[in-house]
Formats: C-alpha cells, sequence, structure tokens
C-alpha cells in the first residue's frame, strides 16, 4: 500500500509540477529567490489539510515557522497560504483559532501576509467568522477562493 501512494505522490507531482516548487522547504526557497530575481512574487504553502491530531497540527504549524523564519531572514518577496483544517478545523476549532493567532503573531512580527484557502464550501463560513474574528489584529490576511 505504501507503494502505492509514493506513487501515485510522484505521479501526480509530475502533473503539478508546474506549480509545485518541490518536496521541501529548501526547494521551495531555491525556486523563490529564482523567481524573486525576475521580479515575480510567489506564494509558499505546505500541502494538506483534514487533519484531526493535535499533533499532526503541531509538526505543520512547525513546518509554517521554518517558512516563516526563511522568508524573513532571506528577505523573499513571499506571502504564504494555509488551509485552517491543517490546524484541526474541524472536529476542534478553538485550538485551530489558537494555532492561528499564534502563527499570525509570528508573520506579523516579519510583515509577511498570510492567505487563508476556502479550501471548500463545507469550511466558508467557519473560514469567513475566523478570518473577520482575527482581521481588527492582524491586518496581514485574506482568503482566497479556490
Amino acid at each position: 500500500m505504501v507503494f502505492h501512494m509514493q506513487l501515485a505522490g510522484k505521479i501526480l507531482y509530475r502533473i503539478a509540477r508546474h506549480w509545485i516548487a518541490g518536496t521541501r522547504l529548501a526547494d521551495a526557497i531555491r525556486i523563490a529567490k529564482e523567481l524573486n530575481q525576475r521580479g515575480i512574487k510567489v506564494l509558499i504553502n505546505y500541502l494538506g489539510e483534514n487533519v484531526v491530531r493535535k499533533e499532526d497540527a503541531e509538526n505543520i504549524f512547525a513546518e509554517y515557522l521554518g517558512m516563516l523564519k526563511a522568508i524573513g531572514s532571506l528577505r523573499l518577496n513571499a506571502d504564504i497560504t494555509i488551509k485552517l483544517t491543517q490546524f484541526c478545523l474541524h472536529p476542534d476549532s478553538k485550538y485551530c483559532h489558537s494555532t492561528l493567532v499564534r502563527l499570525l503573531q509570528l508573520a506579523k512580527k516579519r510583515k509577511i501576509f498570510v492567505w487563508f484557502d476556502m479550501e471548500d464550501s463545507k469550511h466558508a463560513e467557519t473560514t469567513i467568522e475566523l478570518y473577520l474574528a482575527l482581521l481588527e489584529n492582524y491586518p496581514g490576511i485574506g482568503i482566497t477562493i479556490q
């Protein structure tokens, strides 16, 4: 089963590689530098969604923390995009909110804009509610509609 999933991931990456810089943060940073040198701003995200375990959400938070540190220290012209379900939106929207506050504090400190991916219609209302609740204290946020 793992072999099939790895193979499927490789096939999907080949199809989507025009939009995906790579599978590691170092890949994204390398491509971001190249694009920035050509005057192109970039969006960086960590793929995944529908996380229900807080342990997994904390691991994803750590990935985003690394992103924010790299963007800030290298002065990249980059925003990040997140999916709220990466931070346990369902089943625990309070945990999601507190995790977002932690992330947005770090992004604000580094002057990095954070986009909330709308994902799908079943998350639309909660995404908008969280966005509006956070906007006053964190004006460097927006919503993307897919």
